[in-house]
């Protein structure tokens, strides 16, 4: 099995120091990229393909920056340590799919509403804290 490249990127000195001491001890992973990378950005992540990106950005809404790596990306994870390194989110692209076997009008009419909701709950989920 090929280890799990995992790069880090934008995050405070002391961070990245931990970090790159908890990561170089593990067999089924490896840090890819430059040691002191500042900023990670589109032509660094292509260029290094890691699996997963570590990131502490700034500002709270880390999507801002960091959300446009997945389209040239699509298997990236990217796990976002909050400024208080207390808290992180991991996330990644993913593909929905189930099955539609009635199509009739109202259960096609049906089925785009369920898509709808289900994709409206979440973001309601995480706008209230449920991340």
């Amino acid at each position: 099995m090929a280890a799990i490249r995992v790069m880090l990127g934008e995050m405070p000195a002391m961070l990245r120091g931990i970090l790159e001491e908890i990561f170089s001890h593990q067999r089924d992973m490896m840090l890819v990229g430059p040691s002191d990378a500042v900023a990670v950005g589109a032509v660094a992540v292509a260029a290094y393909r890691p699996d997963v990106l570590v990131v502490s950005p700034d500002e709270s809404d880390w999507a801002t920056s960091y959300a446009g790596l997945f389209g040239e990306q699509p298997r990236l994870r990217i796990l976002a340590i909050r400024d208080d390194a207390r808290s992180a989110t991991m996330s990644e692209l993913y593909v929905r799919r189930w099955r539609v076997a009635d199509l009739a009008p109202d259960a096609v009419l049906a089925a785009v509403r369920a898509a709808c909701a289900g994709a409206n709950a979440e973001a309601d989920a995480g706008a209230h804290g449920g991340d």
